[in-house]
């Protein structure tokens, strides 16, 4: 009896160490839970791009030039007429980036762009002797246009005179009067002041997108210049916000640099710097 009550409370006692063991008793405690930790952090999300509309004309109080007729007319230091005219193909870009849409002459628009511009050359001498087309003036008559509105005409007169000391190999291909045509001095020449007439066209933001159309090659450039003397206004930085997501390579690095050097004062542009 004593062998066999000993048998039966020893297996009790086998049965309550199991329970106890796997969990299943009443002293059982609940598995330890582990939240998993992040290996990277999730990229911010960019704010809403602010809403890019056409500007308005500002010489024409209260009116809207969405499309705008362009007609423009180079001729070179000899007599002949330049086609394709590249005063005209900037001019054309720098509207289409504003967001405004650019016809031919003759077109249904809203506003008629006319640039009608003379070139001449002046010689001047480089080392070690000879001479080359280093120099040049240009006249351009400019006129905008729309029913209803007061017509705008300015005639512009710039002049960049010769004497400029370069390479004798670049001198030995440019000793014709339209080679002056193919110097960047020709597009400081008329570009700077006809940037100045865009502007009180249509405001700073002109600047902005003209950084892959003028000078683009060099940094920092006139335009860039003008930009700082004008400071980063709430019209530029938001035109530098659409510039650094634009297709074009060269007009988000000249933003990047821009946004740069205003610094915390143009902070609202910022999130959309392009990520290297």
């Amino acid at each position: 009896m004593n062998t066999k009550r000993q048998t039966i409370v020893l297996c009790n006692c086998c049965v309550t160490v199991s329970l106890f063991v796997s969990g299943c008793g009443l002293f059982s405690t609940p598995a330890p839970t582990f939240t998993p930790v992040p290996t990277s952090t999730p990229m911010p999300t960019l704010p809403p791009m602010p809403e890019k509309t056409p500007p308005p004309v500002r010489i024409w109080e209260g009116a809207d030039a969405k499309t705008i007729c362009l007609q423009t007319e180079l001729t070179s230091p000899e007599g002949n007429q330049v086609i394709p005219d590249p005063i005209g193909e900037a001019v054309r870009n720098i509207l289409r980036n504003m967001g405004l849409q650019v016809v031919d002459h003759g077109a249904p628009c809203d506003a008629t762009l006319t640039i009608t511009t003379d070139a001449g050359a002046d010689k001047g001498f480089y080392v070690p002797g000879g001479s080359c087309y280093t120099g040049g003036n240009v006249q351009m008559a400019i006129s905008f246009t729309a029913i209803g509105q007061e017509d705008f005409e300015t005639v512009i007169n710039a002049e960049r005179p010769a004497g400029e000391v370069v390479g004798a190999s670049w001198c030995e291909e440019h000793r014709q009067p339209d080679d002056f045509l193919e110097y960047y001095v020709f597009e400081e020449t008329w570009s700077e002041p006809l940037l100045d007439i865009l502007v009180d066209l249509w405001g700073p933001q002109v600047l902005v997108w003209a950084m892959d159309q003028i000078a683009a090659g060099k940094w920092p450039n006139h335009v860039s210049r003008r930009l700082e003397t004008i400071g980063p206004t709430d019209e530029i930085v938001r035109a530098l916000i659409y510039a650094l997501q634009d297709e074009s390579k060269i007009l988000r690095r000249n933003a990047a640099c821009m946004v740069r050097g205003f610094g915390w004062e143009a902070k609202d542009a910022f999130p959309f710097l392009p990520k290297q």
